[in-house]
């Protein structure tokens, strides 16, 4: 039995090396194997910004009527830590692998700060299936390996988990950590504000009625870290005030049906696309799938809550994991916040604290009902597999790259481009790099005279205002390449 015992921690870290680097190795394939798209390319564009540019959208100077970058700069609602950080690691032009690489490194301290919670929270039995959970989920594969400001606060709040419940019982260390991590991930991303409001939730519900390792004290203290971190938060980001209010303006997923069973089924079966009509029959067919044991699992948690040596853990974990998602609706519902699907990803940490509290739960639990929440969970880790093959097979950021990399290849000295306006996010996967060697020029109603061609990048139709611009200068567009992005060329009108 003693040999036994030693052998263990042996075998998992043998598993933890062979898990990891696979994981490493199919993050880094995803990440060199598709160029820079749109939302990534504005990340390069920003981080390669002035100072005071990349902290305020709004400095004097910025003409954003007239250039398509800097307007979608000022409709940006992403707060300026994430790319200030890039920009020291990185410097102002960093390759679009490197942006991403800064997001695989997250990915894996994510994996530490949550295996440092499971060790103090739920102990060293479920670190096996934390780690299978977690490298197997296709929402952090999937922005595990983008240029985006997503996984790099979600790591926060996961290493900030590991941290609370290492120094629970001190709580001046509770305080620091807390305030460092709502003033950090809060300055990296506004939406990791619905993920600070469900922790403090959970603290006042601690303070109300503590339960070991937490005291009322350390809850309290807990609580006011959060507090005056976000509020020293708000108070940084004054000058970005007006483009919360821009925001609100921007067009998003409408809140319907289909758009909260998307997230919440996330965390097991990724940002699925659905535009594709071929594949809206599988996508309905996936989310029943996951949604079925997804709700099963929620019900025996339930169940077990009042019985468990451990119900705090799992109260906590399941404000993490529901609260987020609820205070987003709510906030859509109320005020006209911007609801995405990718914003759910700060529902991630309580998802798998959840999963893995119902791991230990399921394994503590005699009674025979615990092979029912055993085979939900092995489907969803069935589902989670699949949908990471089906990544691997089917890149998700293909749809638009025809028309660009047409576009890049084709362009030559003295040609002009210029974007349909409601494209114009797809003007920073062309200039995330080397912009190309044609000139710019704003849709206005005189187009300017060309030496060479002039081409359009648009939607499938373009705008009626678009179409009506080149009509009235004499030019007629011919569709060159379809895609999610056409790509059009101007022929003169004979």
């Amino acid at each position: 039995m003693v040999h036994s015992r030693r052998q263990t921690p042996d075998l998992f870290r043998k598993l933890t090396i062979i898990v990891v680097a696979a994981a490493a190795l199919f993050l880094v394939f995803l990440a060199v194997r598709h160029d820079c798209w749109e939302d990534e390319g504005f990340t390069v564009r920003r981080i390669g910004s002035p100072w005071e540019r990349l902290y305020n959208p709004f400095a004097p100077g910025l003409d954003w009527h007239a250039d398509p970058f800097d307007r979608r700069f000022t409709i940006d609602y992403n707060p300026p830590l994430y790319f200030a950080l890039l920009r020291v690691i990185l410097g102002a032009n960093p390759a679009i692998v490197m942006v991403r690489a800064a997001s695989i490194a997250a990915f894996f301290i994510g994996l530490f700060g949550l295996m440092w919670w499971a060790r103090r929270a739920v102990g060293l039995r479920t670190r096996p299936f934390l780690l299978l959970l977690y490298v197997l989920s296709p929402a952090l594969i999937f922005y595990g390996h983008e240029g985006r400001p997503y996984m790099l606060p979600i790591s926060v709040a996961m290493l900030g988990m590991g941290l609370i419940w290492s120094q629970a019982a001190r709580p001046w260390r509770l305080f620091f950590i807390c305030l460092v991590m709502s003033l950090a991930g809060s300055l990296m991303n506004y939406h990791f504000a619905w993920l600070v409001i469900a922790l403090a939730g959970a603290l006042c519900v601690i303070a109300v009625k503590p339960r070991r390792p937490f005291s009322r004290t350390g809850a309290l203290a807990s609580l006011a870290g959060l507090i005056i971190g976000s509020a020293c938060a708000l108070a940084a980001v004054a000058p970005q005030w007006k483009n919360l209010s821009m925001a609100a303006t921007v067009k998003t997923d409408p809140a319907d049906f289909e758009t909260i069973v998307r997230m919440m089924v996330l965390p097991v079966a990724g940002p699925f696309n659905t535009t594709m009509p071929k594949l809206r029959p599988i996508a309905i067919a996936l989310w029943i799938a996951t949604c079925l044991p997804m709700l099963a699992l929620v019900l025996y948690g339930l169940a077990r809550l009042p019985r468990s040596r451990r119900a705090h853990v799992g109260w906590i974990s399941l404000m993490l994991w529901l609260g987020p998602l609820a205070l987003m609706l709510i906030a859509h519902a109320a005020i006209h916040a911007p609801l995405s699907i990718r914003y759910a990803t700060f529902s991630l940490p309580g998802w798998l604290m959840f999963a893995t509290w119902l791991a230990r739960e399921i394994s503590d639990d005699d009674s025979g009902w615990h092979r029912r929440p055993s085979a939900a969970l092995a489907i969803l880790f069935m589902i989670s597999l699949v949908m990471n093959v089906f990544m691997l097979v089917h890149p998700t950021r293909q749809v638009w790259k025809p028309a660009i990399r047409d576009f890049t290849q084709n362009v030559r000295p003295g040609d002009l481009y210029t974007f349909d306006p409601d494209e114009i996010k797809y003007a920073f996967a062309v200039n995330a790099g080397t912009p190309p060697p044609a000139k710019y020029f704003a849709l206005t109603n005189k187009m300017p005279a060309a030496s060479g061609a002039i081409w359009l990048l648009a939607a499938r139709n373009p705008s009626p205002q678009t179409m009506s611009v080149f009509e009235k200068n004499g030019y007629a567009l011919a569709r060159r390449i379809d895609g999610d992005v056409t790509l059009w060329i101007a022929e003169k009108k004979k």
